[in-house]
């Protein structure tokens, strides 16, 4: 059937720039012989376009066997398969297609009756297509519907479903939707697509959330991982594990881990449910989605390969400034909507109307409508209900001049939930008309239902099959335009006193979204409440390792005017976003700030002192980290926050070790260990910062390269364990690393090169640069005539991105080595004198380009500059405790 509905409109199509062709439509069984189509259905359309040599019901054949005239031509069988969905008449005798039934859709009525979906066949067509080509292919692919209000794109989105469900496909459908009052929240409209996907809902206990999400996770997921991607895709999902693993564990202490682990469980679980049938992802409203879902949804179109996924996103033309690179290189197709045009509008105008109505009246609701879909269905109820003139003539006017014609308690009931936005609840509702809550359908009817029911009829809002929020029947209006329409009646005050009670009966409920709680309690006025809720939105923004998102909700929380600890926790949370983005100044401004603010000894305090040593150090401000550390030292953490104030310390270690402070490291190494005792073991990963950092300050400023290797190995065990790559691929290098100082260099050499094949497959530039630079570094310590070009290249490639001097400066001391074993000794003293010039803070690599130099002058004739040299360098070494690790 969808073979011949496709061949029938291919043949529409052909005839619309070809009117002159005869076209024959027939079906039957065929092959290919040497190459060319041959058997009963090319026979039968070759005795078609013969008049008469195939007869029909209706006619005998032609004697005369005389041409046909241009058309399209069908035979029987054909012409029984097409006529449910489209138009077909008889010629002379002969069955012919004329065109494509307009669709009605039963489920979506204007004025009570069912209606077609005009002038979208050609978006429809290319929808259908791009599905259809991502099931045959198995490969990931999307589209993105973008247009103004009210062109049309939830209708779009309702006949496409419709014709989906309708051709029995098999897919399986996951479905979000966008909304303001949520928008940028991590995971917001993914959380919410496989909640519906397993079936949780809000009010759900925890427990029974969790066992739903394992449920569905253990038919698609073989048992090895199912475990895994059940705990992470809970996560994922804001619900809370009761037990557990040592994995999650670590991911809360790890913005980073806990993404890297919630983008493999998602990718995993998408591609155990699109082995079993294609998947479709519908977005609705992407405009306001969040970055978290956006990035995964990116993932899913680059990695499943062989899987058919196809992701289907509806949104207004904002959402490029929103997401300005959203899904670039990917194959994801861009339809713009435009406006209904003239005959489409027209078609639906006589659709609803009938055909008596007058032409002139059809054509001063066209032209008023300007292709914008929802005012034309507003300018024919109009008609319909007598009001044909002095229209208004804007949408949102001519909406609100609708509802103000409504009952007084409709309008009443209908401005109350536009307070929660595009989706409401009855419970809501009836907390904001301040009634009691019956059960649904059994309250008094002169109450809210009764004026539901009619704004459920009048074709204002619709029912929805689900509701977030368990016992609680969930509406949505049907446009949000509507939505805003009500919402434009209410007074300030009514405003103000309806966000008070929505965020109220909201947080009794269950909602688990601290942005929407923020949003009413700021539109309502209570900035105090609001900034709590921005702080909590921005901590779940941090932990989502979206910090775009997190720095937004930062400054609103701050606009709100908190003090104390509300104010320290957000401007703490303000310093590690200047703390990743390398802003050292007005991070340091900051970070003293929240200091005086924070509880001594509390996760935020301790986060906060750390980044501010690594900010100090940057800077080159030496007397301030003396007190830093000093702090750091004298601290006590609060009741069972140990293990989270290990890693800003092991951080902070790390930093210190690289650029040489030997007494410091040592200082807090020592804090490290003490805090480690105290740490139970399930927290894995605050013991393996420790090993981590303790090898790394072996390795480079201490005298124990055993040790050095010994701590790296464990620590690349747990980052194993716990973390899917980054961390553990930092372990494994440093591991490589200790193993060359005890003179394994060939296994050294094998183990950084499987690391860096590793992050090239996952492509993080930073955790690709590390391993490039570490490789770099230990080739280049033996420069074997065979390895001096990939030398060169990694160099080349480390200087070309220049990201930072712990980078830049190695490939220039290596390109340096690489010269002196060429001869081209000039060129490599420029080479090491732009190694040290780079390597300011970086001061442990410092005396091995100091040993290039020496050895470049040296042969170059200059033994005075070797002698200057061989004092700086060796000044550098004891700065670094007399040893190079």
């Amino acid at each position: 059937m969808d073979q011949v509905s496709t061949a029938a409109r291919c043949a529409l199509e052909v005839q619309q720039h070809w009117p002159e062709a005869r076209i024959a439509l027939t079906t039957g069984r065929g092959l290919l012989q040497g190459g060319v189509p041959a058997g009963e259905a090319i026979d039968r359309a070759v005795a078609l376009l013969r008049a008469g040599a195939e007869p029909t019901v209706t006619a005998e054949p032609d004697p005369e066997g005389a041409a046909l005239e241009p058309g399209i031509w069908l035979d029987e069988l054909s012409s029984r398969l097409l006529e449910p969905r489209f138009l077909i008449t008889t010629m002379g005798g002969q069955l012919a297609l004329t065109g494509e039934r307009a669709s009605v859709d039963e489920s979506r009525p204007l004025l009570g009756r069912p209606t077609p979906c005009v002038g979208r066949e050609q978006e429809l067509s290319m929808l259908l297509g791009a599905i259809d080509g991502c099931i045959e292919e198995a490969t990931p692919s999307g589209a993105l519907v973008i247009g103004a209000p009210g062109m049309g794109k939830s209708r779009l989105r309702h006949e496409l479903l419709r014709r989906l469900r309708a051709r029995s496909s098999g897919l399986e459908v996951l479905f979000a939707s966008g909304a303001p009052m949520s928008a940028g929240s991590p995971y917001a409209l993914l959380g919410e697509a496989l909640r519906r996907l397993c079936d949780v809902q809000v009010g759900d206990p925890p427990a029974a959330q969790e066992a739903k999400i394992r449920r569905r996770v253990g038919q698609r997921v073989p048992p090895a991982d199912a475990e895994r991607v059940s705990e992470f895709i809970a996560a994922l999902c804001g619900i809370a594990a009761e037990r557990p693993s040592a994995s999650l564990i670590a991911a809360r202490s790890d913005p980073k881990i806990m993404s890297e682990q919630i983008r493999r469980a998602f990718l995993d679980l998408l591609s155990a449910e699109a082995a079993a049938r294609p998947c479709l992802l519908v977005l609705e409203d992407l405009h306001w989605g969040d970055a978290a879902t956006v990035k995964l949804v990116d993932a899913a179109l680059l990695e499943l390969r062989e899987r058919a996924f196809f992701v289907l996103a509806f949104a207004r033309r904002e959402v490029h400034d929103v997401f300005p690179k959203l899904w670039q290189g990917r194959v994801v197709h861009r339809v713009p909507l435009a406006g209904l045009t003239r005959k489409a509008a027209e078609r639906l105008v006589v659709a609803v109307l009938g055909a008596e109505v007058p032409p002139g009246l059809v054509a001063r609701i066209v032209e008023q409508a300007a292709g914008n879909a929802l005012f034309l269905e507003e300018l024919i109820r109009a008609v319909v209900e007598g009001k044909t003139e002095g229209q208004p003539a804007t949408v949102l006017a001519m909406l609100q001049a609708r509802l103000s014609c409504l009952e007084p308690e409709a309008r009443k009931v209908l401005c109350s939930a536009s307070v929660f936005g595009q989706t409401f609840w009855r419970g809501g509702v009836l907390a904001m008309l301040g009634q009691e809550r019956p059960a649904a359908g059994g309250g008094d009817g002169d109450g809210a239902d009764r004026w539901l029911e009619s704004l459920v009829r009048s074709e204002m809002v619709e029912v929805q099959w689900s509701s977030r929020f368990p016992g609680d029947t969930e509406y949505r209006f049907r446009h949000l335009l509507v939505r805003d329409a009500a919402y434009g009646l209410l007074a300030a005050e009514d405003r103000r006193l309806g966000h008070q009670l929505a965020g109220a009966h909201l947080e009794q409920a269950g909602e688990a979204d601290p942005m929407v709680l923020a949003e009413h309690a700021h539109l309502g006025g209570d900035l105090e409440r609001a900034a709590l809720y921005y702080l909590r939105a921005a901590e779940q923004s941090y932990r989502s390792n979206d910090y775009d998102g997190m720095l937004s909700r930062v400054e609103r929380g701050i606009a709100c005017g908190p003090r104390g600890d509300i104010l320290g926790r957000l401007l703490g949370m303000k310093l590690d976003v200047c703390f990743l983005r390398e802003d050292w100044h007005v991070g340091l401004e900051i970070g003293k700030e929240a200091l005086s603010l924070l509880p001594r000894g509390s996760v935020a305090w301790n986060r906060a002192v750390g980044r501010l040593v690594v900010m100090t150090g940057h800077l080159g401000l030496a007397g301030d980290l003396e007190p830093l550390v000093n702090a750091i030292m004298s601290s006590e953490p609060e009741p069972g926050a140990e293990a989270a104030c290990c890693m800003p310390v092991a951080t902070a270690i790390t930093a210190l070790s690289h650029w040489g402070m030997r007494d410091l490291s040592l200082r807090l190494l020592a804090r490290l260990e003490q805090l480690a005792t105290r740490v139970p073991e399930g927290e894995k990963l605050a013991h393996a910062q420790l090993h981590y950092s303790r090898s790394t300050f072996l390795r480079l400023l201490g005298d124990d390269p055993w040790q050095a290797y010994e701590d790296a190995r464990r620590a690349e065990e747990v980052f194993f364990e716990v973390s899917p790559w980054r961390w553990r691929e930092f372990a494994a290098s440093s591991t490589a690393l200790s193993m060359a100082e005890l003179g394994e260099h060939a296994e050294a050499e094998r183990k950084l090169r499987e690391s860096l094949e590793r992050t090239l497959r996952i492509n993080d530039a930073f955790t690709v640069s590390s391993v490039r630079v570490w490789l770099l570094i230990l080739l280049s310590e033996c420069c074997a005539p065979e390895q001096l070009d990939e030398i060169t290249d990694l160099a080349n490639q480390l200087i070309k991105i220049g990201a930072m001097e712990a980078t830049v400066g190695p490939a220039h001391g290596a390109l340096a080595r690489v010269l002196v074993a060429r001869g081209r000794f000039p060129e490599a003293r420029e080479e090491a004198e732009k190694a040290l010039a780079v390597l300011q803070r970086d001061r442990f690599y410092r005396p091995l380009v100091y040993r290039t130099l020496i050895q470049a002058l040296l042969r170059e004739g200059r033994a005075e500059a070797a002698r200057q040299a061989s004092e700086e360098g060796l000044s550098c070494l004891a700065a670094l405790g007399g040893s190079l690790g």
